[in-house]
């Protein structure tokens, strides 16, 4: 008789009726990858004009000088913001080497879905250049061969978004990260174990939210970070990317053992 926790793992197969079933059973292709950027783009750019109005709304911003949020419920959603980020992606990964051993294919589609799209998201922060909300400056980006202001030390410098090395990261506002990361490591789980996928999904919305309560983003920035994480991650994963490679590189090593042997 299977133990309680492994019965309850599907090993990818799509049942009928649950949420994550609707998001994960079509097939990411190009076309429907940049229909869902599309619709993103449109939605965020509809939003720029009154995304101060909706991220102070959804703050709490300040009253008195403080925040509404305080003690263990700062600290829990601050603790929930980082799901997505490196240290829960070992978690996970142990988790499921620990309880359900995957093939090694699986995990490379899963290390080159998370990979790219972090590499893909950082690029387009340091392409568009937005600054972050504290600036207060929503409409603006700053492209490759611009600078921005930045007060440091009490001193305005002007710096390009892509200097990484010199504290450039208030031009890093568009797109989340962190909202990309969640919804990214969430479309990979779900597509492993789909019962995951109520609990995943909300939970990569949550991350998004946080983003926007802290002020670290703006509602637009959250979008698209959502949508880029989306397709990637389900495109890397449907498209079996890491069994290719693995396959590739296993053809490769075969050809060249067959080029010593004669």
């Amino acid at each position: 008789m299977p133990s309680p926790i492994r019965s309850d793992y599907t090993r990818g197969r799509i049942g009928r009726g649950r949420v994550s079933d609707r998001l994960l059973t079509e097939p990411m292709v190009w076309k429907r990858g940049l229909a869902v950027l599309g619709v993103a783009l449109v939605v965020a750019g509809a939003m720029v004009a009154v995304d101060i109005a909706i991220a102070d709304a959804l703050a709490f911003s300040q009253q008195d000088g403080d925040s509404l949020l305080r003690g263990d419920v700062v600290r829990e959603l601050m603790f929930l913001q980082q799901y997505g980020a490196l240290s829960s992606v070992i978690l996970v990964a142990i988790v499921v080497l620990l309880l359900d051993p995957a093939p090694l294919g699986r995990f490379v589609d899963a290390g080159l879905a998370l990979a790219t799209n972090a590499t893909v998201v950082l690029l387009i922060k340091v392409l568009i250049g937005r600054p972050r909300p504290g600036l207060t400056d929503p409409a603006h980006i700053t492209p490759p061969w611009e600078t921005y202001g930045l007060i440091v030390d009490g001193q305005v410098v002007h710096k390009h978004a892509w200097e990484f090395w010199n504290h450039t990261s208030d031009l890093w506002s568009m797109p989340s990260s962190h909202s990309a990361a969640a919804m990214a490591l969430s479309v990979v789980i779900a597509k492993f174990y789909p019962r995951l996928g109520v609990l995943l999904y909300p939970l990569a919305l949550l991350v998004g939210g946080c983003r926007i309560v802290f002020g670290a983003h703006y509602p637009s920035d959250v979008i698209v970070g959502w949508a880029v994480g989306f397709v990637i991650a389900k495109a890397a994963i449907d498209g079996r990317w890491g069994h290719r490679l693995l396959a590739r590189l296993s053809g490769k090593r075969l050809a060249g053992r067959s080029a010593e042997g004669l």
